[in-house]
């Protein structure tokens, strides 16, 4: 929010930039400012996900609600706020999306946003199907270890050991028995370049309609 409220600034000051483009003051309230907010939190909920079972359940909804957001932030906020070259740029970025979409009632692909971001967000949000598990921990016994603690003295037998391991693992959905940490790390990186995409896409517009 500090940010957008440097923009009402008339000056104009490079703050931000994107990959071989630089983005100027007057036009940062162009950019994809409120999606990267959403995706920054995704991010914030992702570490939170090391937690104990009787926690993870919200956590995992959580999640899967913030990262089925980021793009609908993109379309509805930041392109509604943005200049011409910004909503083309995110246009034309979803249409691309778009065209891998399933068919109505069609099985979803292993399609990281079609099969785990709207897929699960879907699920979760409209029929509030959880996918995901964290299972109560596992007991694992090793073999036994035989400690030596002085020259004489013998040793000293300890097992066998019992180990507590915890597990999670997706229990539906296109990315079945995947581990879903790792899932929302792939999908947080997508939107991220999703996002990047966008803005490059945008500020070549610019700077070509500048010239």
């Amino acid at each position: 929010m500090a940010a957008l409220a440097l923009c009402r600034r008339p000056e104009t000051r490079t703050i931000f930039r994107v990959p071989a483009y630089t983005v100027s003051m007057d036009t940062l309230q162009l950019v994809a400012v409120t999606a990267r907010e959403a995706l920054a939190e995704c991010e914030r909920a992702a570490a939170e996900l090391e937690s104990p079972p009787e926690a993870w359940r919200r956590r995992w909804v959580a999640i899967v609600t913030l990262l089925g957001t980021v793009i609908d932030v993109l379309k509805r906020v930041d392109a509604e706020r943005g200049d011409a070259a910004l909503r083309q740029a995110v246009s034309d970025r979803w249409d691309e999306v778009k065209r891998r979409e399933p068919a109505r009632g069609a099985p979803r692909p292993r399609d990281i946003y079609w099969g785990f971001i709207d897929y699960e967000r879907t699920q979760t949000v409209h029929l509030f199907t959880i996918n995901a598990a964290r299972e109560a921990p596992i007991r694992r016994r090793v073999p036994q270890v035989t400690v030596i603690a002085r020259p004489g003295t013998g040793g000293r037998v300890f097992g066998p050991i019992v180990r507590k391991y915890l597990t999670s693992a997706m229990t539906g959905g296109p990315y079945k028995n995947r581990k879903p940490i790792d899932l929302v790390a792939e999908a947080i990186t997508w939107l991220r370049t999703y996002l990047d995409d966008v803005d490059r896409e945008a500020a070549k517009a610019r700077e070509s309609r500048g010239r």
